[in-house]
């Protein structure tokens, strides 16, 4: 790839380790200054002399805890000029909700969703100065499909991208953009801990226990696999940080390709008078959350409707459970059709979808999941 970050500089937050790692070292390799943070000096010196060793960029590394106010300050006068903000600084921890004190509620917040507040805001007067910048919030698939057992974390991912809408939303009309990917299950050091623990315990090898979790906890994955921390970098330096207009991918894809997310993490519905769904093209965990003049979700599924699937003009394509086809109505002209109907034509396109479920499903086309 050549993403022309020669002269940016980009800050990764929590990047000793998994995604943020690979993130940092993917910046690097495509010429971007890179700086590593992490909480303990020898972490940042191993993974900056790991950069150093694989790519010919300027790697430097800041040693503090982002998630406090003071350490966050620090970093950006220290290093003035960040032009990439990668926000992937987080904890996960699993808990019945029953047992979730209020420090912890309180810790989460500050740690996964107030530390990105606060570094963006703190390189935001740069980036407005020279208008140019790009923001990334590293979310999660448990910000839309919220993990019971860790419901504390799920709040955290959600807040972000609140942050990162309205964040994108107040930036309209300049060169920064302001984006959140939602990663389906991935491999980092924490999770693959995690689950060679709980390969010993059970006497059962990683990919047995693998292989449940995604039989059994996410049967909606597509790749039956951890997605790689590569995989999740490659999508944010390809995607989000390379594109001078916001990026124009597919919200949400299969397999890792060209043009397409890589992770995945199974099919998001959006419920709509509990007779239409929407349900993503493919089944992946990209979400550009950002601003657009088209038309946004909330938008969308706030219009009213008329009840009958027959005033729909032409680009709401229906199906049914029914093996029957269904005839597609013709747009109607500005004289024949309802007010709903008029409303309705100043829609995205929808593509056709068979559906297990009742009712007649819709599939989002184009780029109104963002």
């Amino acid at each position: 790839m050549d993403l022309q970050l020669d002269g940016k500089l980009a800050l990764v937050s929590g990047s000793t380790a998994g995604i943020g790692f690979a993130i940092a070292r993917t910046l690097a390799q495509e010429g971007a200054s890179v700086i590593v943070n992490g909480r303990s000096q020898p972490a940042v010196d191993e993974a900056v002399d790991r950069i150093r060793s694989e790519t010919q960029g300027t790697v430097l590394g800041y040693a503090g805890d982002l998630g406090r106010a003071d350490a966050a300050e620090e970093a950006v006068r220290r290093h003035p000029g960040i032009g990439i903000l990668v926000n992937n600084l987080g904890i996960f921890e699993a808990k019945a909700f029953e047992d979730i004190p209020d420090e912890d509620w309180q810790r989460f917040f500050d740690i996964n969703v107030l530390s990105g507040v606060r570094l963006a805001r703190l390189v935001l007067p740069e980036m407005k100065r020279t208008n140019w910048g790009r923001i990334i919030f590293i979310s999660s698939e448990s910000a839309v499909q919220i993990p019971t057992e860790m419901i504390h974390y799920g709040m955290t991912k959600t807040a972000q991208l609140a942050v990162s809408r309205g964040l994108a939303e107040s930036l309209a009309g300049t060169n920064i953009t302001v984006n959140s990917v939602l990663p389906g299950p991935t491999r980092s050091r924490g999770v693959g801990d995690f689950v060679e623990g709980m390969a010993r315990s059970s006497d059962k090898s990683f990919e047995q226990v693998e292989a449940e979790f995604f039989d059994h906890v996410r049967p909606t994955s597509l790749i039956k696999r951890f997605a790689s921390p590569q995989e999740v970098a490659s999508l944010v330096a390809t995607w989000q940080v390379r594109s001078r207009r916001r990026p124009r991918v597919r919200p949400f894809a299969s397999t890792a390709a060209s043009s397409r997310a890589p992770s995945d993490e199974g099919a998001i519905e959006a419920q709509r008078l509990g007779a239409l769904k929407a349900i993503p093209i493919g089944a992946h965990s990209q979400s550009l959350i950002q601003r657009s003049s088209r038309p946004t979700t909330r938008e969308v599924l706030s219009r009213p409707i008329e009840p009958s699937i027959s005033s729909l003009p032409s680009i709401w394509h229906s199906s049914t459970t029914s093996s029957r086809a269904s005839p597609v109505p013709k747009k109607p002209s500005r004289s024949s059709c309802s007010m709903a109907a008029m409303q309705a034509s100043n829609r995205p396109a929808y593509r056709t979808s068979n559906s297990t479920s009742q009712g007649r499903s819709l599939r989002w086309h184009g780029r109104i999941m963002r």
